[in-house]
């Protein structure tokens, strides 16, 4: 019995060290997206045939942030390579969504101006007709 419960502690630990490394993996590879998107916007920013390549680069090491595969499309479409620029597009529509509302949801209902101003420091006494 106190085999085992070492041998399961073992294997838990193997599996936080194996997830630390994955999240180190994902941020290092994100810091390299900024850096290259960064390079990109700020020395490139109107000579697409350089900037093109970074940005795509960027995009396949963010894999799952929309806007960087955005940014690849556009430049794409700007040196007229259509085709690679619809694969740009796309590919954000096939990330998985993690708490991203679509952007046909409908409309959170506000409440109204006179709602909003009874609750607030405005609200005038039941039995007052003063105005504040």
């Amino acid at each position: 019995m106190p085999r085992l419960r070492s041998c399961l502690a073992l294997s838990h630990i193997a599996e936080l060290i194996a997830d630390r490394r994955d999240a180190q993996t994902r941020e290092l590879r994100l810091a390299e997206a900024v850096a290259k998107h960064t390079r990109a916007v700020l020395v490139y920013p109107y000579d697409y045939a350089q900037s093109a390549p970074l940005l795509c680069d960027a995009a396949e090491l963010a894999g799952d942030r929309p806007w960087y595969w955005i940014d690849c499309g556009r430049a794409r479409e700007t040196l007229g390579d259509l085709d690679a620029a619809m694969t740009a597009y796309d590919r954000p529509v096939t990330l998985p969504k993690q708490g991203i509302k679509p952007v046909n949801a409908p409309p959170r209902r506000l409440a109204s101006p006179i709602c909003t101003i009874n609750r607030g420091a405005m609200r005038r006494p039941k039995n007052s007709t003063a105005r504040p």
